[in-house]
């Protein structure tokens, strides 16, 4: 199980967005700093496929956002919420487009999930990683503004 949360540094205290798997913890997201990738490693882990795979995504999603990494804290559990919801947005999110599906259960049309709109859909809005999110989003609302406004947690917990 793992716990993703803000917590509070017991030396500076400052904020960080962390993961917590079996006690140990570790800042999340930007606030994990910036390590560039070791081939080697991936290759081991993942073989030569998924090592390439893994540094198209990592260069395409990740890489561009490299700046934002950070090891500093916050000076505040909302500015580490913040950053750990820019950091989903910036590099997780991906959008589905009607009409696009490969698995069956894709052919119901759902609303959207904006309130205002109403709108029915096949489309869809995620972000997945060590979280998922999913929401149907209809053509005019499968953009990171809406999903920002729709994307809410304080703390998450996966398996």
């Amino acid at each position: 199980m793992r716990r993703y949360a803000v917590q509070q540094r017991k030396t500076t205290k400052r904020f960080d967005y962390t993961c917590e798997v079996s006690g140990r913890v570790a800042p999340a997201g930007y606030c994990g700093g910036w390590e560039e990738p070791d081939a080697g490693h991936l290759a081991r882990m993942l073989g030569i496929a998924g090592a390439a795979q893994f540094t198209r995504d990592f260069d395409a999603h990740i890489r561009p956002h490299k700046d934002k990494f950070h090891a500093e804290g916050h000076e505040t559990p909302e500015e580490a919420v913040a950053c750990y919801h820019a950091y989903l947005l910036d590099t997780l999110l991906r959008f589905t487009p009607e009409g696009d599906a490969e698995e069956p259960e894709r052919e119901v049309k759902r609303k959207c999930s904006v309130k205002e709109c109403g709108e029915f859909t096949t489309g869809i809005g995620h972000i997945t990683g060590a979280v998922a999110f999913h929401w149907p989003l209809c053509k005019a609302h499968r953009n990171r503004e809406a999903v920002a406004v729709l994307l809410t947690f304080d703390e998450l917990w996966t398996s």
